[in-house]
């Protein structure tokens, strides 16, 4: 009698053992499965037209829906497409914050974007274009007409001036934006289309422009 009551207990002991076991394994593998919470960070090469960019952060800053509403009006056709100076392309940006804010606000918004614009990223950003262009030939080595070059073919590497930061790099026609397709630079809307149907394998697009550029990435 004795000893079937220790088989009993032992016996449940058992079944006990293996049922926390299992109840533990369940848990943890739950807990595999469970989803975890990842932050991604992106970082191009290019973040786009800068004062156009700085000018959207500022305006998230006060309320997310801000940059979309800028955004908005940035992506009327033709805009900002007449402007080939810094001084015309921040009034632009200026009269558009300030459609979006309050006359208070727009006064710091203003304000703030002056201050920003000699932030030392821009400076990074002006000599993004100025290594782009020195890639190719320069206006005195070749027509602008071979800057579409051969697709297939190598391009030829040419010694640029040394980059002045008091001045934008010269560009064919004054462009203040281009297309750097890694085999050529295409500065209008044509030549890029053209592009885009004739290459049979696209490459990686790089949209460079000056500080001052008004063109949307």
């Amino acid at each position: 009698m004795e000893l079937r009551r220790r088989s009993r207990v032992s016996v449940a002991f058992l079944i006990s053992l293996l049922l926390v076991l299992s109840f533990a394994g369940d848990l943890c593998f739950a807990e595999n499965r469970r989803l975890k919470n990842v932050q991604v960070s992106l970082r191009a090469k290019w973040t786009g037209t800068p004062l156009l960019l700085e000018a959207g952060e500022l305006l998230s800053k006060e309320w997310k829906n801000l940059f979309w509403e800028f955004t908005d009006l940035w992506l009327e056709p033709d805009k900002g497409s007449d402007c080939l100076t810094a001084k015309c392309c921040i009034h632009k940006i200026v009269v558009d914050g300030h459609s979006v804010l309050s006359k208070p606000l727009g006064s710091v918004f203003e304000f703030s974007r002056m201050l920003r614009s000699a932030s030392p990223r821009l400076v990074l950003y002006r000599q993004l274009p100025d290594d782009s262009l020195s890639s190719y030939p320069s206006d005195d080595e070749a027509d602008s007409e071979h800057f579409m070059g051969d697709l297939s073919g190598p391009i030829s590497r040419v010694k640029a001036e040394p980059f002045l930061i008091s001045r934008n790099p010269r560009s064919p026609g004054g462009s203040c934006c281009w297309v750097d397709t890694g085999s050529a630079l295409l500065f209008n809307v044509t030549e890029l289309l053209s592009w885009l149907d004739t290459s049979a394998k696209l490459e990686v697009i790089c949209l460079f422009g000056f500080h001052q550029s008004c063109g949307i990435c």
